[in-house]
């Protein structure tokens, strides 16, 4: 499966920086789930959970609501701390 880069930061720091296959977390239409070259979307996410697939492993963080911007190859989250 296609790769893309996953990053999640605050005002203060990168707490996420990785080469994903999926990303999913809340937003204003309820959980999306993004893939590699997926269609453009800027909009503001909501507190919940990022769930991200590293190769074959499912991983975790909680979040507070942000913004993301996705493009075809990368998704960029800035999140309050």
């Amino acid at each position: 499966m296609q790769e893309f880069k996953l990053t999640v930061r605050t005002p203060y720091k990168v707490m996420i920086q990785e080469q994903v296959t999926s990303a999913s977390f809340l937003m204003d239409q309820g959980m999306v789930t993004i893939y590699a070259n997926h269609a453009m979307i800027m909009g503001q996410t909501h507190k919940g959970e990022i769930i991200y697939k590293v190769g074959e492993e499912m991983q975790r963080l909680d979040i507070n609501p942000g913004f993301v911007k996705v493009t075809g190859d990368q998704v960029e989250l800035l999140i309050e701390r």
